[in-house]
């Protein structure tokens, strides 16, 4: 019987299912012919597979702006793919509401120029999908359930130059892992009993994130094998 990456629970039969890593949502339609790896999967629940459907679609959609800023290239394959998605009803509605989020006006009342939009983003919504990648970057990595509750650190990072030194050391002295680097890839160390994972998405911002040692380990040291 297998164990649950995203609660830790024993997996009955007839509830199992897998979890992608990211999820696969996050991989555009029109770039999927050109993955020649498998998407890593870990095992999970049908039910917490499907309790982040719709946090996932916010985290793709919403941040979706930000990878259009610093990768163009990268924006518009995001572009393409969100038009053809929005045939289906339930992400044309996301998008709809998406799009009401977004003011023409800062919150002291300036108006902005009409090619710019301000939007503010649910942290808890995108917080709640990097929490939920991490933990199954870790069971990929060690086959060990990993809790939210030991996090320590979750940040997004818009642009490079603003990591905090030791991210920048960590994405400067560690190679990423991914099977399609323009969607995901990750890197993983752990310093003192704490584990930080830095991802990338859509080479357009990252995620950061520090764990404390859920065996409570406070001296281990571990890197991902090269």
């Amino acid at each position: 019987m297998k164990i649950c990456a995203l609660c830790g629970d024993m997996i009955q039969e007839q509830d199992e299912t897998v979890e992608h890593v990211p999820p696969k949502l996050f991989y555009p339609k029109g770039l999927r012919p050109t993955i020649r790896e498998p998407f890593w999967t870990v095992p999970s629940h049908r039910a917490c597979n499907e309790k982040y459907r719709m946090d996932e679609e916010y985290f793709y959609y919403f941040l979706m702006p930000l990878v259009i800023n610093e990768n163009s290239e990268m924006g518009k394959v995001l572009l393409d793919d969100l038009r053809e998605r929005r045939k289906n009803p339930q992400t044309a509605s996301m998008i709809k509401w998406l799009l009401s989020e977004m003011k023409s006006e800062t919150p002291s009342g300036i108006i902005l120029p009409p090619s710019i939009r301000r939007f503010s983003v649910n942290q808890v919504r995108v917080q709640n999908v990097a929490l939920k990648i991490a933990q199954c970057i870790y069971f990929k990595e060690h086959g060990i359930f990993l809790p939210k509750l030991p996090c320590k650190h979750c940040e997004l990072v818009e642009r490079i130059e603003d990591l905090q030194p030791l991210y920048r050391l960590i994405l400067e002295h560690t190679q990423p892992v991914s099977i399609a680097p323009d969607v995901f890839n990750y890197r993983y160390i752990c310093v003192d009993g704490m584990h930080h994972f830095g991802f990338m998405f859509w080479a357009g911002y990252m995620f950061c994130l520090a764990f404390d040692d859920p065996e409570g380990r406070k001296d281990l040291i571990w890197m991902r094998p090269q």
